[in-house]
């Protein structure tokens, strides 16, 4: 069954970005404690991290509002990635 199946799919789709947030976000934790000691590589600020981990964290709200996970075909699903993961 169609519905079913994509469902299915769309639940499959979202476990999948948010273990790839989760990774990010375990990235950005190590960034952010050398940020906040003032050796962030980048020069980047904790706050700007802060900034960024609660993107990341609001991301699932952050594409159901949009839409992305409103696919009419289950194939859909498995090449999905939001934009704000596409480099990960």
């Amino acid at each position: 069954n169609q519905p079913e199946r994509i469902a299915r799919k769309r639940s499959e789709a979202l476990a999948r970005i948010r273990q790839i947030r989760n990774r990010r976000l375990e990235r950005l934790d190590l960034q952010q404690v050398l940020a906040f000691a003032g050796y962030h590589p980048k020069g980047r600020t904790a706050a700007e991290v802060e900034t960024e981990k609660k993107r990341l964290r609001d991301l699932p709200a952050t594409i159901g509002s949009r839409g992305d996970l409103d696919a009419k075909d289950a194939d859909e699903f498995d090449a999905y990635l939001p934009p704000e993961l596409v480099d990960d």
